[in-house]
């Protein structure tokens, strides 16, 4: 993806493999304008997003459905990738494609 209004920083936390105990951290910056993708090796990851100038939080608001009662939906809220990629464009993100494997990329 391309986002072409906003900055974003990551923050993750990403469990190591091979039996290993412990965990890597990284802080990732993204300026606009440069391709990114993220790929997730490890089964779990978690991570902290911030993106600026404000304005990108009404493309997640589109993407959302209101929770009506006391849980989360349980099917998948996301739109087809098509939809998906016209929200993200009219919010200034272009998805290029799907993002490299992770065999790709070692």
């Amino acid at each position: 993806m391309i986002d072409h209004k906003w900055w974003e920083k990551y923050y993750a936390k990403v469990a190591l493999s091979l039996g290993l105990i412990g965990a890597l951290y990284y802080f990732v910056f993204a300026p606009r304008g440069i391709p990114h993708a993220y790929v997730v090796h490890s089964e779990r990851a978690r991570m902290l997003v911030t993106i600026s100038p404000s304005g990108t939080e009404q493309l997640f608001v589109s993407l959302g459905v209101p929770v009506t009662g006391a849980e989360p939906p349980t099917d998948a809220v996301m739109p087809p990738m098509p939809e998906l990629a016209r929200l993200f464009a009219a919010h200034g993100t272009e998805i290029l494609g799907p993002p490299p494997s992770f065999d790709a990329l070692s």
